[in-house]
Order: structure tokens, then C-alpha cells, then sequence
């Protein structure tokens, strides 16, 4: 991801001969890349889809892109998956027995079929030999934090190149209408440790990384990805717009409907995890106090 561009693409020639050689893509990977499931600017994606024996696509599971937004058992078909949330499943680590080809009526065949039995699933032994990876896992809550950072720097794009709306961008880094989950969900590596260890955390310990997996991803909902180098590289009357919105939400007595989801305390937590570790933000709302 660049800072001021946002997603770059490049291919590796699967040549055992010589140096790998990267190439810059500017065509063929944007014809999906730079479409409407992108909204139009190079940009992530992450579907969910009902794949053949072979790996190709057949129907969408959920359609267009999966966000945060997305119902649990509408998440990662055609991915792998390790890890356990509970009884309701999900559309991870299942496949089509038959070709895309071979299949007449696929509205008719995704309805029938059994997309949540590959839930719960801890060992990826069964599906393919994993000694031949870097690991053998899949981790479920690594796969939910992807489908969150695709999506924001997606908006972080967007922001930048068409001068969206920002607010669009404040409620997804906000988790609005974050799906929620089915039961406690648990990985099956080191993920959540690593991923937390990361900080940065205010004098109480408290760190936008921490996690919930409860009944959400986080325990203070508000992306980590406001610490990237793609945020801070927006323009700066977006991110005085977004400082000024989030010390607004974070700090009012009713935020609206929009943020029930954050009670009173959730709120004076984030806004005091900001003062303590983003000093853009702490900075900003100094102007606003002097003013």
C-alpha cells in the first residue's frame, strides 16, 4: 500500500531461472482492482464465493466485497479458515465436488449446499499437505482483521482520490453496523498476542489492538489503522474533518443512533487511548479547546 496512492500491484514471473523480477501492473490486475467492487479506485479485495474443486468461483456467497458489515456465516468461502466461534458457522473450508462447468442452475446448487461444514475447524491437514507453508494456519481472527483493513484503506483511497465524503470513512473506522458475532471466537496461533504486543497503549495498558471476540472484533472499537502511514498521508482538511468528528462522537452525551453501539465508557476510553497515542489528534483537539 502506498502512502499517497494506495494499493500497487505487481506480478512475479514463476521463472526458477535467474533473480525474481517484480513487475509493475497497471492493466490487468485493475480490470477487477480498479472497478465497482472497489468503488472505482485501485483498490483491496476480499469476497466470498462458493469455488469448484479447482479454486474457480461459481456463485457469491455474500455479494460484492465482505466488510465488517457482513454476516459471520456469510464470511470466507473460498478461503481457509482455522479456529472456533460457537455453533453458527461460517462458508470457510468448503468446496463444489464438481467443475463450475458442470454445474447448470448455480442459485439452485448454492442453496442446497452445506456451506457452514467447514466451521470450527482447528486442523488444515485433512484439505492439503501444510508442511509445505510457512504455516499451517488460517487464523480466524487474522482473517477478521483483514476483512477490516481492506475495507478501510479501501475508503482511505477513495478519500484521497475523490474527495469522498469523510464521514464515510469516520464510521467504518467507527465499526457502524459491525456484525455481531455468533459466540466467542478463538484463533488457532500466536496471532492475537503478536498482533496486540503491537501497541501503541495508553498508561491503563489500553491499546486500540486489544481484542473482544466476544460479541465484536475489538474491545475499543476504533481502527488501529488511524496509527498508518496511509491515514497520516491524507489531505489535511480530511483529517481535521476526522479529528473533529471523532472528538465530537467520542465526547458528546448522545452521539446518535448511528453510534449506540459505544456505550459512554467505550467512548471516554477511545477518546483517551487518542490523547495518549496519536499526538496529531491530541494536537487538534488543543485547537479546538483554544478556540
Amino acid at each position: 500500500m502506498s502512502p499517497s496512492r494506495g494499493a500497487i500491484f505487481f506480478t512475479l514471473s514463476q521463472n526458477p531461472e535467474g533473480p525474481p523480477r517484480f513487475e509493475r501492473e497497471g492493466t490487468t490486475c485493475l480490470m477487477c482492482h480498479e472497478s465497482r467492487i472497489t468503488e472505482n479506485v485501485p483498490g483491496l479485495i476480499m469476497r466470498s464465493v462458493l469455488a469448484d474443486r479447482l479454486g474457480y468461483p461459481t456463485k457469491e456467497v455474500h455479494q460484492g466485497q465482505t466488510t465488517d458489515r457482513t454476516a459471520f456465516e456469510k464470511r470466507w468461502g473460498g478461503w481457509y479458515v482455522t479456529g472456533t466461534h460457537g455453533i453458527q458457522g461460517h462458508a470457510g473450508n468448503t468446496r463444489a465436488p464438481e467443475l463450475d462447468s458442470d454445474i447448470r442452475d448455480r442459485s439452485n446448487y448454492l442453496s442446497s449446499f452445506d456451506l457452514h461444514a467447514g466451521g470450527n475447524v482447528t486442523d488444515l491437514s485433512d484439505n492439503f499437505d501444510v508442511e509445505r507453508y510457512l504455516t499451517p494456519h488460517s487464523d480466524i481472527v487474522s482473517l477478521m482483521v483483514l476483512t477490516h483493513q481492506v475495507r478501510i484503506h479501501n475508503l482511505i483511497t477513495l478519500v484521497r482520490r475523490t474527495r469522498a465524503p469523510v464521514d464515510r470513512l469516520v464510521r467504518a473506522m467507527l465499526f457502524v453496523d459491525e456484525a455481531t458475532l455468533p459466540g466467542p471466537v478463538q484463533g488457532t496461533s500466536t496471532f492475537v498476542e503478536d498482533f496486540t504486543a503491537r501497541g501503541p497503549s495508553d498508561s491503563q495498558g489500553r491499546s486500540l489492538r486489544d481484542f473482544d471476540l466476544e460479541q465484536r472484533l475489538f474491545r475499543y472499537p476504533l481502527s488501529f489503522l488511524i496509527y498508518s502511514n496511509q491515514f497520516d498521508a491524507l489531505p489535511h482538511f480530511a483529517l481535521n474533518h476526522i479529528y473533529d468528528r471523532l472528538g465530537e462522537i467520542l465526547t458528546v452525551a448522545e452521539p446518535g443512533e448511528d453510534f449506540v453501539h459505544l456505550s459512554a465508557p467505550d467512548r471516554r476510553a477511545i477518546y483517551d487511548i487518542l490523547l495518549a497515542t496519536k499526538p496529531a489528534f491530541a494536537d487538534r483537539m488543543s485547537e479546538v479547546e483554544v478556540r
